[in-house]
Parts: C-alpha cells; sequence; structure tokens
C-alpha cells in the first residue's frame, strides 16, 4: 500500500477512472429508467427539422477562425481562451437540440418500418445502425469538447468533424418522407 501511495500519478489515475466508471453507471441507470416510458413523438419538431441549421457547427468545431483570430495585430492568448469557451458553448447547444431532433426523427421512421404492410428487415437495421453511428459520433463530438476545455497540449486534440451527425439525421429523414409516400400510395 505504501508503494502505491508514493506514486501520486498512479493515485490520481486510479480515483478518476472510479469516477467514471461511477458517472458511467448513474448516466446508464437513468437510461434504463427512462427506456420504459412510452416515447413520445413531437410532430412539430420532426415537420421542422432542417439539417441545413445544424451545418455551422463544423465551422464553430473547426480551427480555421482561431488560426484567423491568432494573425490579427493585438492577439492575447486570452482571447483565443475566450473565444474557444464561447464556441464549445455553443457548439454543446446546438448538440443537444440535434440530439432532442435526430431522436424525435428516429422514433418516427422505426414507428413507420414497424407499421408497414410489407417486412423491411434491411431498413430496420439501416435504423439500427443509424442510430449507432450518430450516437458514436455524438459521443466523439462530446469528447472532443470536454477534452478542449482542458489544459492538454494541441497534439491531443484532433477535431472530429459533427458531418456524420447531421448526416444522419438527415437520411433517417429521408427515409421518413420515403416510408410515409410509400404508405400514402399503399393506402390509395
Amino acid at each position: 500500500m505504501q508503494a502505491l501511495l508514493a506514486h501520486p500519478n498512479v493515485v490520481a489515475a486510479v480515483v478518476a477512472l472510479a469516477a467514471l466508471l461511477l458517472a458511467a453507471a448513474v448516466w446508464g441507470h437513468r437510461r434504463l429508467r427512462t427506456a420504459h416510458v412510452q416515447p413520445h413523438i413531437d410532430w412539430k419538431a420532426v415537420q421542422s427539422f432542417n439539417g441545413e441549421y445544424y451545418r455551422p457547427l463544423e465551422r464553430i468545431l473547426g480551427e480555421d477562425d482561431y488560426c484567423f483570430l491568432q494573425r490579427l495585430p493585438g492577439y492575447q492568448p486570452e482571447i483565443g481562451e475566450e473565444f474557444r469557451k464561447q464556441r464549445r458553448k455553443i457548439a454543446s447547444r446546438y448538440l443537444d437540440r440535434l440530439e432532442r431532433e435526430f431522436h424525435q426523427l428516429h422514433l418516427l421512421a422505426r414507428a413507420l418500418v414497424r407499421d408497414q404492410e410489407r417486412d423491411r428487415p434491411e431498413l430496420a437495421v439501416a435504423l439500427v445502425r443509424s442510430d449507432a453511428e450518430f450516437r458514436w459520433n455524438l459521443w466523439k463530438v462530446r469528447l472532443q469538447l470536454s477534452l478542449a476545455a482542458l489544459p492538454l497540449p494541441e497534439s491531443v486534440l484532433r477535431p472530429v468533424s459533427p458531418r456524420g451527425l447531421v448526416d444522419a439525421a438527415l437520411w433517417t429523414q429521408a427515409q421518413i418522407w420515403l416510408l410515409h409516400a410509400q404508405a400514402a400510395t399503399t393506402a390509395a
């Protein structure tokens, strides 16, 4: 035990890992508790979804504006830090809204696939894959935002593109329109 306490970096890493595992367990528990709630489709959100609204995320998370800012006369590192902090807040708000809207689109797409007269297993699998890819990309972008707030070397912070998030939402929206059109022609 004394040997372990002699290495404060190891102790800090173990404590950080334990905290991360606890946070993951709490998050998982909350997700399981809310999974039993009957999902509600917000038709207004589905109908008003516009993927182009989220395209500025690429620029917000990019480095071009920071490089431009650094080249301006009178640039101070504090200005750059404040600029990055504000960009992280804005990106986080965009991501929260995109996540909510994607969830609504995905709920509707799953309901339409379920209610089709003809089984579409390939589309069901594609929807599951799209959801998994969206969640994975969302996690990567959120992790990048979290790490960017820490004093880490820039070599660790490689930019992650949010393009996959927006593309997944647009693809899901396109599937909804196709399924809706097929249901309308079948009913007519």
